[in-house]
């Protein structure tokens, strides 16, 4: 959910993000995101999605816009020593 607790995030293998807004039955979409979304996360001033191209994307709630994205994140794990 939603830090407001009147929100649900969803998302996965066809790379939209929905926002459902529980109070009013009404549902927005953030479509095109290029890869399943893998996790989902929000903040007061964000949300986040994680991709399964191990992109990760910043949404401004108010407009549903893309703020900034990062490409090509690795693990720790994948990092050579």
């Amino acid at each position: 959910t939603g830090v407001d607790g009147r929100t649900l995030l969803s998302g996965g293998e066809e790379g939209v993000l929905v926002v459902w807004s529980l109070d009013r039955s009404f549902k927005q979409f953030l479509p095109h995101l290029g890869s399943p979304l893998v996790k989902v996360a929000s903040s007061s001033e964000y949300y986040a999605l994680l991709t399964d191209a191990n992109t990760i994307y910043l949404v401004s709630p108010g407009g549903m816009q893309v703020a900034a994205s990062y490409s090509g994140i690795k693990a720790i794990s994948d990092v050579p020593k």
